[in-house]
């Protein structure tokens, strides 16, 4: 049996990759771009229904809204029957260096 707490330890990990990207994106910016300056202001992650991270997960990311410095983005983690077990949220700062 797996150690308690090791699915949304690996599920937190996996839900701060790709939030920031989205952002870029929207502004046609690659992240290993090193022109950019990017960081992390906060991070929000629910958990809603158990779920096993080393089976199939979708994670769908937006940007909420991006200008001003600012990036906001959003992802939700769903099974392969379509349950939606997690969401995230996170707030970046984004400018030229």
């Amino acid at each position: 049996p797996d150690p308690p707490g090791l699915h949304h330890a690996l599920l937190a990990y996996l839900s701060d990759a790709f939030l920031l990207d989205v952002c870029l994106i929207n502004h046609c910016r690659r992240f290993d771009d090193e022109r950019w300056q990017i960081a992390s202001l906060d991070h929000g992650l629910w958990f809603h229904e158990d779920f096993r991270v080393d089976d199939w997960l979708l994670h769908v990311v937006e940007a909420e809204r991006v200008g001003g410095g600012r990036g906001l983005a959003r992802g939700s983690f769903y099974t392969r029957e379509g349950r939606l077990v997690a969401s995230t949220v996170q707030q970046s700062v984004m400018r030229l260096r």
